[in-house]
């Protein structure tokens, strides 16, 4: 990440470039540090960290597959 950049900042810019993105944020923190709006208004999923090699194809399976809504939080 260029310095002083958050997943989260970068997420928001991109979204408003292109705003029918899919985004999935992994994280080996909580849930709850990122942007509860964010999440809930479906702009991206979380996946929690450590995942595996069956976990990981399966959020994103599901994240391009959803219709653009309410996040899910793996």
């Amino acid at each position: 990440m260029p310095e002083g950049m958050s997943g989260m900042d970068l997420a928001e810019r991109l979204l408003a470039a292109k705003p029918e993105l899919r985004i999935i944020f992994a994280s080996g923190y909580s849930v709850e540090d990122l942007d509860p709006n964010f999440l809930r208004e479906g702009h991206a999923d979380f996946l929690q960290k450590p995942y595996t090699h069956i976990t990981l194809p399966k959020a994103v399976r599901d994240c391009l597959d959803k219709p653009h809504g309410p996040a899910r939080i793996q």
